[in-house]
Parts: structure tokens; C-alpha cells; sequence
């Protein structure tokens, strides 16, 4: 409980009272009301909206004659709440209180049981499942008083617990709550999304195993052949020593099956279409000391970046990214503009060292002060621009 509907495609009616004014009801203790919201939307005595069923609004709020009026209308006095509280764990948490003994009474002589335990709810300062005298105030009187009460109503008969999905709207809206009522406590059923859900895990797996016995195939078709590996197109590349003639004399002058699989291989590795590029650039928080090394900054492009900061800003920025102090460097003045440069400084040492990769590039996106970084790669904004936005 409750069901899980999330991908089910279902939503829930819109009722014309919320479901507050439907517990507000049974908070005062007007059935009229009660009587008048259920006649026109649908909910259900059972139902718990994650605070309890409507007992257990009845008993918290000390309605007995609303807890009585629920019961003799297909209330069931043993449900229990998220937390495993039925509604006599409540009346006995309270009954140090005036009318909630008279409640924990009426219960009992309604079947409720004192011997169901409540979840493991406090695991770590109070571990453990409790019984309605557990969770009552640790007044000795009180206790015995709710004691002797469990003794007098001892012969009285016991309702059974309700299946957990009897507070389940969906359940109760799907198969009524007199169906749901009689699922007996640890009933499994078989909701349609559960059904579902398992069909795909199923369908997943098999796909799953029959891709591992494609490629297993594949690899052994592979392996029969003579090649041990998959082609790697980097062998083909001009730094590949090229093959030496078979000797003289020698059993063999035909090329092996992986020799002649190479430049099929090649021509296929040719004909895989290069993927496009995504140039992603990091804000605030990832400035370093040092992040522009003396190599690049001696890189023309780089340069002359550094050249029109200076000039910008009015200070040597290198020297700050050198030199720091990591404090000052640390701070939004300085850090801004900093990884501004540096951004752009590493994407002119790409496009230095991997030119396609740069020209391939279809999209550029940063964090927070990356976006201008972004906008310069993009051409959208110019390198002085986005400096003396970040300036």
C-alpha cells in the first residue's frame, strides 16, 4: 500500500469536495456531511490519504460517535495505518486524556485486537513493533487501566486484520471496498501494472540475453576465422609496419583469413559516419591555481586572449592564475574573469591539437559562467564582450 500507478497512464478522478473537506467530516463528527460529500465523489470509509483511514481521524479527534457511525457503515476497526497504528494503538496512546478511554472500550467491544503490533518504526531510539500498551504514556495507572480493560473484553471476538491495500484508493476504486475487505491479510493480488511491470522485466532479460548470445556468436564466428580479436582501424594507420613477403619456400603464399578481413574491415570503419561534438564548459567553483600552465600560455592564440585581459582588466591575469593568492583567485572578481580566459584558452588548445574535433562541434553549453564561454565558442558573442561581461 499504497499501489504503485506511476507509467500507468491513470489519474484519479477530480472529486467536487477535496479530500480534505471529506476528512474534515469525520474530524467534526457530522455524518450529514460525511453522507452528502461520499454521495457525489468517490471515497471510501477505508481510505488512507497517508495520515490514517477515517477511524482513525474519528478516534484522534475523540468522535465516538462518529468512530460508531463508520463502523456500522464498513469502517473495519482492526485497519492499520502507514505505521501499522489500528485505531485502539491510537485511543491507547491517548488515554491518559479525557474520552479516550471510553473510546479504547468501545473498540474492544467492537473486536478490535490488542495484541496487533505496530511497524518497526523508530528503529534507532525505539526499535522494535509495539502493542497498544507499548505506545501509551508510561503512567502505571493508565496502563493498568487499559490492561484491565484487554481482560474484560477477552472473550469478546477478534476481527481479523484487513488487507494492507484496504486503505489503497486505486484498490478500493478498481474492486470495491466489500472485495477488498475480504482479501484475507497476506493476499497477493495480481493488479494489472504489477503484471505488467513483471512482463517487461521478463522481455528486458531476453533481449538482454539474446544481444550476449549474438555477440558470443559473433565473437567464436570471429575467432574461427583465424582472428583473435575485433579489427582495430588504428592498425591500418601509416605508422603500421607494412607486411614482409612470405620467404621463399615456404608452405604458405596465400594471405590468412585475418589478412584478407582487414580491408573490408577498413571500409567498413570508413564508412561509420563521425559523430558530432558537444563543447560543455564548467562555472564558478573549478578555478586553480596554475589551471593555465606556461606552455599554453605561450600558444599565439592563447596570447593574445591574455594580451586584451590585461588590458581589459587592468592587472596580469596570468600572474594571479600563476601565482595567486588561492584566496584572491578564489574570489568572484577575480575567479570570473579568470576561468573565463581559461575556458576559452583550453577550447584554442583543442582546436590547435584535434582541429575536426572542434569543427565537429554542434553544441556548447556551460555552467553559470561557462553560458558566455558557450556563447564565445558559438559565435553568438565576441571574446571582448563576454570579458567585460564577466569583468
Amino acid at each position: 500500500m499504497p499501489r504503485d500507478m506511476r507509467g500507468t497512464g491513470r489519474y484519479p478522478p477530480q472529486p467536487r469536495f477535496p479530500p480534505f473537506a471529506f476528512y474534515s467530516a469525520v474530524r467534526l463528527g457530522d455524518p450529514e456531511l460525511l453522507a452528502k460529500i461520499t454521495a457525489v465523489d468517490p471515497y471510501f470509509v477505508t481510505q488512507d490519504n497517508g495520515a490514517g483511514a477515517p477511524l482513525h481521524f474519528a478516534v484522534t479527534y475523540r468522535q465516538l460517535d462518529m468512530a460508531h457511525h463508520l463502523l456500522n457503515n464498513g469502517a473495519l476497526v482492526n485497519q492499520a495505518d502507514g505505521r501499522g497504528w489500528t485505531a485502539l494503538h491510537r485511543a491507547a496512546h491517548l488515554a491518559h486524556l479525557e474520552g479516550y478511554m471510553e473510546l479504547y472500550e468501545y473498540l474492544l467491544s467492537r473486536g478490535a485486537d490488542p495484541s496487533l503490533l505496530t511497524n518497526d518504526i523508530d528503529p534507532y531510539l525505539s526499535p522494535g513493533r509495539k502493542g497498544v500498551l507499548d505506545v501509551a504514556v508510561g503512567d502505571d495507572n493508565v496502563r493498568q487501566a487499559l490492561a484491565a480493560l484487554n481482560a474484560k473484553y477477552e472473550g469478546v471476538p477478534k476481527a481479523p486484520a484487513p488487507h494492507p491495500d484496504v486503505g489503497d484508493w486505486w484498490a478500493l476504486y478498481d474492486y470495491g471496498l466489500e472485495a477488498v475487505a475480504a482479501w484475507p491479510h497476506d493476499y497477493q493480488h495480481p493488479y494489472p501494472e504489477v503484471l505488467k511491470r513483471s512482463r517487461d522485466k521478463a522481455q528486458a532479460r531476453q533481449a538482454r540475453a539474446a544481444r550476449r548470445e549474438a555477440a558470443e556468436a559473433a565473437a567464436a564466428a570471429l575467432e574461427a576465422s583465424g582472428m583473435q580479436q575485433p579489427f582495430d582501424p588504428a592498425a591500418l594507420s601509416s605508422t603500421t609496419t607494412p607486411p614482409t613477403e612470405a620467404p621463399a619456400g615456404s608452405s604458405t603464399g596465400r594471405p590468412t583469413a585475418a589478412a584478407a578481413a582487414l580491408p573490408a574491415a577498413a571500409a567498413a570503419a570508413a564508412a561509420v559516419p563521425s559523430l558530432p561534438v558537444a563543447l560543455l564548459f564548467p562555472g564558478q567553483g573549478s578555478q586553480a591555481l596554475g589551471m593555465i600552465s606556461a606552455a599554453a600560455a605561450g600558444q599565439p592564440a592563447v596570447a593574445g586572449m591574455l594580451e586584451e585581459a590585461n588590458a581589459v582588466l587592468g592587472y596580469d591575469l596570468l600572474a594571479l592564475i600563476r601565482d595567486g593568492p588561492k584566496s584572491k583567485l578564489d574570489d568572484t572578481v577575480y575567479s570570473q574573469p579568470s576561468l573565463f580566459v581559461t575556458n576559452l584558452a583550453a577550447l584554442e588548445l583543442l582546436r590547435g591539437r584535434q582541429p575536426e574535433l572542434v569543427e565537429r562541434a554542434r553544441v556548447m553549453a556551460g555552467l553559470s559562467l561557462g553560458e558566455y564561454c558557450a556563447l564565445v565558442a558559438a559565435g553568438a558573442m565576441s571574446f571582448s564582450d563576454g570579458l567585460k561581461v564577466c569583468a
